[in-house]
Protein backbone atom coordinates (compact mmCIF):
# COMPACT_ATOMS: atom_id res chain seq x y z
CA UNK A 1 0.00 0.00 0.00
CA UNK A 2 1.55 3.64 -0.65
CA UNK A 3 2.03 5.72 2.00
CA UNK A 4 0.65 8.92 2.22
CA UNK A 5 3.61 10.98 1.86
CA UNK A 6 5.43 8.76 0.20
CA UNK A 7 6.89 9.76 -3.72
CA UNK A 8 7.37 7.37 -6.20
CA UNK A 9 10.77 7.73 -7.56
CA UNK A 10 12.00 10.12 -4.39
CA UNK A 11 12.37 7.29 -2.03
CA UNK A 12 15.19 5.41 -1.40
CA UNK A 13 13.65 2.52 -3.29
CA UNK A 14 13.86 -1.56 -2.54
CA UNK A 15 16.58 -0.14 0.81
CA UNK A 16 16.11 -2.96 3.21
CA UNK A 17 14.27 -1.52 6.49
CA UNK A 18 15.83 -1.23 9.35
CA UNK A 19 14.05 -3.00 12.52
CA UNK A 20 12.04 -1.45 15.29
CA UNK A 21 13.35 -0.23 18.55
CA UNK A 22 11.74 -0.59 21.62
CA UNK A 23 9.51 1.69 23.48
CA UNK A 24 11.01 3.38 26.18
CA UNK A 25 14.83 4.64 27.11
CA UNK A 26 15.65 0.99 26.08
CA UNK A 27 15.67 2.49 22.45
CA UNK A 28 19.19 4.84 22.89
CA UNK A 29 21.01 1.75 23.95
CA UNK A 30 22.54 0.86 20.86
CA UNK A 31 23.50 -2.77 20.48
CA UNK A 32 26.69 -2.13 19.57
CA UNK A 33 28.99 1.20 20.93
CA UNK A 34 31.32 1.17 17.78
CA UNK A 35 28.26 0.80 15.01
CA UNK A 36 29.52 -0.79 11.59
CA UNK A 37 27.55 0.92 8.65
CA UNK A 38 27.61 3.77 6.58
CA UNK A 39 27.37 7.61 7.96
CA UNK A 40 23.44 7.81 8.27
CA UNK A 41 22.50 4.23 8.62
CA UNK A 42 19.14 3.52 10.26
CA UNK A 43 20.03 1.31 13.13
CA UNK A 44 16.79 1.09 14.42
CA UNK A 45 13.39 3.65 14.56
CA UNK A 46 10.34 3.24 15.74
CA UNK A 47 7.06 5.43 14.79
CA UNK A 48 6.01 7.97 17.19
CA UNK A 49 3.18 10.82 17.42
CA UNK A 50 3.71 14.07 17.03
CA UNK A 51 1.68 16.83 15.16
CA UNK A 52 -1.96 16.50 13.57
CA UNK A 53 -1.24 15.95 9.99
CA UNK A 54 2.22 14.60 10.78
CA UNK A 55 3.72 11.40 10.49
CA UNK A 56 7.38 10.63 13.30
CA UNK A 57 9.73 8.30 13.89
CA UNK A 58 12.38 8.19 16.67
CA UNK A 59 15.57 6.74 15.01
CA UNK A 60 19.26 5.62 16.17
CA UNK A 61 21.51 6.01 13.27
CA UNK A 62 25.64 5.93 12.33
CA UNK A 63 27.20 9.14 12.63
CA UNK A 64 31.02 9.76 13.21
CA UNK A 65 32.48 11.34 16.51
CA UNK A 66 35.08 14.73 16.52
CA UNK A 67 38.06 12.17 16.31
CA UNK A 68 35.79 9.91 13.41
CA UNK A 69 35.05 6.94 15.56
CA UNK A 70 31.52 5.05 14.84
CA UNK A 71 29.01 6.33 17.27
CA UNK A 72 25.37 6.12 17.45
CA UNK A 73 22.90 9.07 17.33
CA UNK A 74 19.56 9.35 18.05
CA UNK A 75 17.31 11.96 17.10
CA UNK A 76 13.93 12.35 15.14
CA UNK A 77 12.35 12.55 11.67
CA UNK A 78 9.05 14.31 10.82
CA UNK A 79 7.10 14.25 7.66
CA UNK A 80 3.94 15.94 6.69
CA UNK A 81 1.57 13.80 5.50
CA UNK A 82 0.31 16.25 2.84
CA UNK A 83 1.83 15.43 -0.77
CA UNK A 84 3.74 18.02 -2.51
CA UNK A 85 4.32 18.52 -6.54
CA UNK A 86 7.97 18.06 -6.59
CA UNK A 87 10.81 16.48 -4.41
CA UNK A 88 9.79 17.07 -0.79
CA UNK A 89 12.30 19.41 0.80
CA UNK A 90 14.23 18.12 3.95
CA UNK A 91 15.05 20.38 6.72
CA UNK A 92 18.11 19.60 8.81
CA UNK A 93 17.34 21.02 12.34
CA UNK A 94 19.78 21.94 15.01
CA UNK A 95 18.50 22.25 18.60
CA UNK A 96 19.53 24.69 20.61
CA UNK A 97 21.22 24.22 24.58
CA UNK A 98 19.41 21.95 26.18
CA UNK A 99 21.78 20.60 28.43
CA UNK A 100 23.95 17.63 29.20
CA UNK A 101 21.91 14.75 30.65
CA UNK A 102 20.25 11.92 28.45
CA UNK A 103 17.01 12.97 29.77
CA UNK A 104 17.50 16.17 27.64
CA UNK A 105 17.50 14.49 24.49
CA UNK A 106 14.90 16.41 21.99
CA UNK A 107 13.57 13.15 20.73
CA UNK A 108 12.00 11.75 23.94
CA UNK A 109 9.70 14.83 23.30
CA UNK A 110 8.44 14.51 19.76
CA UNK A 111 5.69 16.78 20.27
CA UNK A 112 8.03 19.73 21.35
CA UNK A 113 10.63 19.28 18.28
CA UNK A 114 7.17 19.55 16.54
CA UNK A 115 6.49 23.00 17.81
CA UNK A 116 10.11 24.25 17.56
CA UNK A 117 9.91 23.58 13.66
CA UNK A 118 6.26 23.67 12.63
CA UNK A 119 6.66 26.33 10.12
CA UNK A 120 8.75 24.23 8.25
CA UNK A 121 6.23 21.60 8.65
CA UNK A 122 3.53 23.90 7.65
CA UNK A 123 4.69 24.47 4.34
CA UNK A 124 5.03 20.56 3.74
CA UNK A 125 8.85 20.17 4.18
CA UNK A 126 10.23 17.53 6.49
CA UNK A 127 12.19 17.50 9.13
CA UNK A 128 15.30 15.58 10.35
CA UNK A 129 16.16 16.10 13.78
CA UNK A 130 19.44 15.60 16.07
CA UNK A 131 20.17 15.38 19.28
CA UNK A 132 23.62 15.07 18.92
CA UNK A 133 26.15 12.94 20.55
CA UNK A 134 25.71 11.82 24.04
CA UNK A 135 22.03 12.70 24.88
CA UNK A 136 19.98 9.89 25.10
CA UNK A 137 22.62 8.02 24.32
CA UNK A 138 25.97 6.61 26.21
CA UNK A 139 28.37 8.98 27.31
CA UNK A 140 28.33 12.76 28.09
CA UNK A 141 27.17 15.21 25.11
CA UNK A 142 30.04 16.46 23.67
CA UNK A 143 28.62 20.04 23.60
CA UNK A 144 29.97 22.70 21.69
CA UNK A 145 32.47 19.96 19.71
CA UNK A 146 31.80 21.41 16.75
CA UNK A 147 32.30 18.54 13.95
CA UNK A 148 30.55 15.72 16.47
CA UNK A 149 27.28 18.23 16.34
CA UNK A 150 27.62 19.17 12.28
CA UNK A 151 28.48 15.01 11.15
CA UNK A 152 25.07 14.58 13.28
CA UNK A 153 23.35 16.90 11.80
CA UNK A 154 24.29 15.63 8.13
CA UNK A 155 23.67 12.39 9.16
CA UNK A 156 20.84 12.75 10.40
CA UNK A 157 19.19 14.10 7.09
CA UNK A 158 21.06 11.05 5.31
CA UNK A 159 19.33 8.82 7.93
CA UNK A 160 16.24 10.48 7.16
CA UNK A 161 16.23 9.78 3.09
CA UNK A 162 17.41 6.13 3.96
CA UNK A 163 14.61 5.41 5.99
CA UNK A 164 12.11 3.53 3.79
CA UNK A 165 9.03 4.81 6.12
CA UNK A 166 9.56 8.11 5.42
CA UNK A 167 9.56 8.22 1.67
CA UNK A 168 12.23 10.64 1.09
CA UNK A 169 15.22 10.49 -1.10
CA UNK A 170 18.74 11.67 -1.83
CA UNK A 171 17.46 13.98 -4.62
CA UNK A 172 15.50 15.83 -2.24
CA UNK A 173 16.44 19.76 -1.86
CA UNK A 174 18.30 19.83 1.79
CA UNK A 175 18.55 22.97 3.63
CA UNK A 176 19.54 23.59 7.13
CA UNK A 177 18.25 25.31 9.87
CA UNK A 178 19.75 26.27 13.77
CA UNK A 179 19.60 28.60 16.32
CA UNK A 180 22.51 29.16 19.31
CA UNK A 181 24.33 25.44 20.15
CA UNK A 182 22.30 24.57 16.79
CA UNK A 183 23.38 27.73 14.88
CA UNK A 184 27.45 26.54 15.28
CA UNK A 185 25.87 22.88 14.80
CA UNK A 186 24.71 23.69 11.55
CA UNK A 187 27.43 25.99 10.34
CA UNK A 188 29.51 23.40 11.39
CA UNK A 189 27.72 21.06 9.21
CA UNK A 190 27.29 23.45 6.08
CA UNK A 191 31.59 23.61 5.69
CA UNK A 192 31.78 19.71 6.44
CA UNK A 193 29.46 18.66 3.81
CA UNK A 194 31.49 19.10 0.87
CA UNK A 195 33.96 16.29 1.85
CA UNK A 196 31.81 14.76 4.36
CA UNK A 197 28.30 14.45 2.94
CA UNK A 198 28.96 15.30 -0.71
CA UNK A 199 25.97 13.35 -2.17
CA UNK A 200 23.42 15.61 -0.38
CA UNK A 201 21.76 18.34 -2.74
CA UNK A 202 22.03 21.12 0.09
CA UNK A 203 21.10 24.32 -1.06
CA UNK A 204 20.98 26.74 1.59
CA UNK A 205 21.91 27.19 5.76
CA UNK A 206 20.51 29.29 8.41
CA UNK A 207 22.42 29.70 11.34
CA UNK A 208 21.30 32.06 13.92
CA UNK A 209 23.33 33.35 17.52
CA UNK A 210 25.57 31.45 15.97
CA UNK A 211 28.81 30.55 18.17
CA UNK A 212 31.49 31.11 15.70
CA UNK A 213 34.79 31.65 17.71
CA UNK A 214 34.61 29.78 20.99
CA UNK A 215 37.56 31.33 22.44
CA UNK A 216 36.16 35.31 21.75
CA UNK A 217 33.05 34.03 23.09
CA UNK A 218 34.49 32.28 26.48
CA UNK A 219 36.60 35.44 26.72
CA UNK A 220 33.89 38.08 26.17
CA UNK A 221 31.37 35.78 29.04
CA UNK A 222 34.01 35.02 31.65
CA UNK A 223 33.77 37.63 33.67
CA UNK A 224 29.74 38.28 33.53
CA UNK A 225 27.03 36.50 35.77
CA UNK A 226 26.16 34.01 32.93
CA UNK A 227 29.79 33.05 31.80
CA UNK A 228 30.01 30.34 34.40
CA UNK A 229 26.86 27.85 32.35
CA UNK A 230 28.40 28.03 29.09
CA UNK A 231 32.08 27.96 29.96
CA UNK A 232 31.71 24.79 32.17
CA UNK A 233 29.54 23.08 29.49
CA UNK A 234 31.59 23.86 27.11
CA UNK A 235 34.56 21.98 29.42
CA UNK A 236 32.55 19.23 30.03
CA UNK A 237 31.52 18.99 26.24
CA UNK A 238 35.26 18.76 25.45
CA UNK A 239 36.31 16.70 27.66
CA UNK A 240 34.18 14.20 26.82
CA UNK A 241 35.53 14.68 23.21
CA UNK A 242 38.71 14.88 23.96
CA UNK A 243 40.80 12.80 25.75
CA UNK A 244 44.09 14.84 25.66
CA UNK A 245 41.76 17.12 27.62
CA UNK A 246 42.10 16.73 31.63
CA UNK A 247 39.07 19.54 33.03
CA UNK A 248 39.42 16.95 36.11
CA UNK A 249 43.01 18.19 36.82
CA UNK A 250 41.62 21.98 36.55
CA UNK A 251 38.83 21.40 38.94
CA UNK A 252 38.73 22.50 42.86
CA UNK A 253 36.69 19.48 45.10
CA UNK A 254 33.58 22.09 44.68
CA UNK A 255 34.04 22.07 41.34
CA UNK A 256 34.15 18.55 40.69
CA UNK A 257 31.01 18.41 43.34
CA UNK A 258 29.18 21.29 41.40
CA UNK A 259 30.25 19.78 38.00
CA UNK A 260 29.27 16.23 38.59
CA UNK A 261 25.58 17.19 39.38
CA UNK A 262 25.84 19.40 35.97
CA UNK A 263 26.71 16.48 33.91
CA UNK A 264 22.93 14.97 34.73
CA UNK A 265 21.05 17.94 34.33
CA UNK A 266 18.79 19.72 31.40
CA UNK A 267 19.05 23.61 30.82
CA UNK A 268 17.03 25.25 33.92
CA UNK A 269 18.76 23.34 36.63
CA UNK A 270 22.07 23.94 35.26
CA UNK A 271 21.33 27.79 34.75
CA UNK A 272 20.49 27.23 38.41
CA UNK A 273 23.56 25.49 39.85
CA UNK A 274 25.83 27.89 37.44
CA UNK A 275 24.75 31.43 37.38
CA UNK A 276 26.62 33.86 39.46
CA UNK A 277 29.09 31.74 40.22
CA UNK A 278 32.70 32.67 40.43
CA UNK A 279 34.68 30.13 38.18
CA UNK A 280 37.59 30.81 40.52
CA UNK A 281 35.29 29.01 43.10
CA UNK A 282 35.39 26.09 40.95
CA UNK A 283 38.94 24.86 39.56
CA UNK A 284 42.13 25.15 40.73
CA UNK A 285 43.54 26.41 37.86
CA UNK A 286 41.88 28.44 34.84
CA UNK A 287 40.64 26.02 31.86
CA UNK A 288 41.26 29.56 29.31
CA UNK A 289 45.20 29.33 30.09
CA UNK A 290 45.16 25.42 29.71
CA UNK A 291 47.31 24.64 26.35
CA UNK A 292 45.07 21.47 25.21
CA UNK A 293 41.15 23.44 25.93
CA UNK A 294 42.95 26.44 23.97
CA UNK A 295 44.14 24.22 21.21
CA UNK A 296 40.64 22.58 21.08
CA UNK A 297 38.65 25.62 20.90
CA UNK A 298 40.66 27.12 18.39
CA UNK A 299 40.14 24.09 16.45
CA UNK A 300 36.25 24.35 16.91
CA UNK A 301 36.64 27.93 15.39
CA UNK A 302 34.25 28.22 12.40
CA UNK A 303 35.59 29.74 9.16
CA UNK A 304 38.32 27.72 8.45
CA UNK A 305 36.54 25.62 5.59
CA UNK A 306 33.92 28.09 4.31
CA UNK A 307 30.54 26.59 2.33
CA UNK A 308 29.36 25.98 -0.85
CA UNK A 309 26.00 27.39 -0.36
CA UNK A 310 24.54 30.21 0.08
CA UNK A 311 24.08 31.48 4.24
CA UNK A 312 21.95 33.17 6.30
CA UNK A 313 23.54 34.40 9.39
CA UNK A 314 20.79 35.87 11.96
CA UNK A 315 21.94 37.57 15.49
CA UNK A 316 20.13 39.63 18.25
CA UNK A 317 21.82 42.85 18.67
CA UNK A 318 22.04 42.81 22.30
CA UNK A 319 23.18 38.84 22.44
CA UNK A 320 24.28 38.37 25.97
CA UNK A 321 25.37 34.76 25.09
CA UNK A 322 26.59 34.42 22.21
CA UNK A 323 28.43 38.05 21.58
CA UNK A 324 27.60 39.79 17.93
CA UNK A 325 31.24 41.11 17.15
CA UNK A 326 32.43 37.21 16.60
CA UNK A 327 29.81 36.33 14.59
CA UNK A 328 29.77 39.36 12.23
CA UNK A 329 33.27 38.52 11.79
CA UNK A 330 32.39 34.83 10.64
CA UNK A 331 29.96 36.57 8.24
CA UNK A 332 33.31 39.13 6.83
CA UNK A 333 35.38 36.13 6.24
CA UNK A 334 32.59 33.88 4.58
CA UNK A 335 32.30 37.27 2.23
CA UNK A 336 35.78 37.07 1.86
CA UNK A 337 35.93 33.35 0.41
CA UNK A 338 33.48 33.82 -1.94
CA UNK A 339 30.51 32.88 -0.30
CA UNK A 340 27.03 33.79 -0.60
CA UNK A 341 26.34 35.26 3.05
CA UNK A 342 23.21 37.40 3.80
CA UNK A 343 23.78 38.78 7.30
CA UNK A 344 20.76 40.42 9.50
CA UNK A 345 20.16 41.75 13.01
CA UNK A 346 17.68 41.47 15.23
CA UNK A 347 16.48 43.96 17.90
CA UNK A 348 16.71 42.37 21.42
CA UNK A 349 18.73 39.53 23.32
CA UNK A 350 19.59 36.05 22.20
CA UNK A 351 16.32 34.81 22.88
CA UNK A 352 14.30 37.82 22.00
CA UNK A 353 16.23 37.62 18.13
CA UNK A 354 15.72 33.55 18.36
CA UNK A 355 11.91 34.21 17.76
CA UNK A 356 12.13 37.56 15.95
CA UNK A 357 14.19 36.08 13.15
CA UNK A 358 12.26 32.69 12.38
CA UNK A 359 10.44 34.31 9.39
CA UNK A 360 13.40 35.47 7.83
CA UNK A 361 14.72 32.12 7.80
CA UNK A 362 11.42 30.63 6.92
CA UNK A 363 11.75 32.51 3.74
CA UNK A 364 15.01 32.29 3.44
CA UNK A 365 15.27 28.85 2.85
CA UNK A 366 11.98 29.07 0.78
CA UNK A 367 13.79 30.90 -1.56
CA UNK A 368 17.00 28.24 -1.72
CA UNK A 369 14.20 25.24 -1.96
CA UNK A 370 12.23 27.40 -5.42
CA UNK A 371 15.83 28.42 -6.18
CA UNK A 372 15.16 31.97 -6.72
CA UNK A 373 18.25 33.95 -7.02
CA UNK A 374 20.12 35.18 -3.64
CA UNK A 375 20.31 38.68 -2.43
CA UNK A 376 23.88 39.14 -0.26
CA UNK A 377 24.91 41.61 1.95
CA UNK A 378 28.95 41.17 1.46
Amino acid sequence: MLLVGFQPGNAAGAAAAPPVGPAGTAFYDPPDRSPAGRPGDVIRYRRVAALPGTRAWRILYVSRSALDRPIAVSGLVIVPTRRMDGPRPIVGYGHGTAGLADSCAGSLSPLSVAGQVVGALVRGWAVAFTDYEGLGTPGLHTYQVGRSEGRSVLDAVRAAQRLPAAGLGSSNPVGLWGYSQGGGAVAWAAELQPAYAPELNLVGVAAGGTPADLRAVADKLKDTLIGPIPLAMTALGFDAAYPDFHLDELLSDRGREVLGKVKVDCMAAIAARLAGRSLAGLTRRDPLQDEVFLRRLDENRLGQHPPNVPVLLVHGRSDEASPIGQAHQLAKEYCAAGVDVTWKTFWGDHLVAGVTSQPTVLRFLADRFEGRPVTTTC
